[in-house]
C-alpha cells in the first residue's frame, strides 16, 4: 500500500502520540473492527474512516477513549490545550514548553521548588512543632475538616 498520508493520532488525557501512515491507520481500523475488507481500501477511504473512528479508540498508555487526529506535520503545533502542572495542575504556558519541552511544572510551581515552599511540604504545630494532622470532624450534617496536632491538640 502506498504512504500518501499520514495523520497523528494523540489522546487528550496524557498526551501520547504517534504518527500513522496509511498502513498503520488500516491497522488501528482492523484492529478495532472499523475495517474488514481483505482487498487494498483507497488511501482517502482509509483516511476518512481513520478520521472519524479515531473517537472511539482508547489510548494505549491511560486507556481513555477519544483519540484526537490531525494531519501530520514536522513541526510541534499546540493542539489548542497545554500540558497541565504536575504540582498544581495549571495549564503550563505555551511559552514554557516552547523553551523547556520537557518541563512538567509551571514557572511558579518551579519557582516555589526552588524556594523551598513546595506545596508537599508538611504543616507543623505552632505550640510543639509536631507535624499537623487533617482530621474529620465529629458532628452531624456536613464533614468539616480540621488541622489538629496529635501532640498537644492544637487546632
Amino acid at each position: 500500500m502506498e504512504v500518501e498520508s499520514s495523520e497523528e493520532l494523540r489522546c487528550p488525557q496524557c498526551h501520547w502520540t504517534i504518527v500513522c501512515d496509511v498502513d498503520a491507520m488500516v491497522s488501528w481500523l482492523q484492529r478495532h473492527g472499523r475495517l474488514r475488507r481483505a482487498q487494498e481500501p483507497e488511501p482517502a477511504v482509509v483516511d476518512e474512516l481513520f478520521t472519524v473512528a479515531a473517537g472511539q479508540f482508547s489510548c494505549p498508555e491511560c486507556g481513555a477513549v477519544g483519540l484526537l487526529v490531525r494531519p501530520a506535520t514536522d513541526d510541534d503545533e499546540d493542539w489548542g490545550e497545554s500540558r497541565p502542572c504536575e504540582v498544581c495542575g495549571q495549564p503550563i504556558p505555551p511559552e514554557r514548553l516552547v523553551a523547556i519541552p520537557s518541563t512538567r511544572v509551571c514557572a511558579h510551581c518551579k519557582q516555589d521548588e526552588e524556594a523551598g515552599e513546595s506545596q508537599d511540604q508538611p504543616e507543623y504545630c505552632p505550640r510543639c512543632g509536631a507535624i499537623m494532622q487533617l482530621r474529620q470532624s465529629r458532628g452531624a450534617g456536613i464533614a468539616r475538616y480540621a488541622m489538629v496536632c496529635p501532640e498537644c491538640g492544637k487546632r
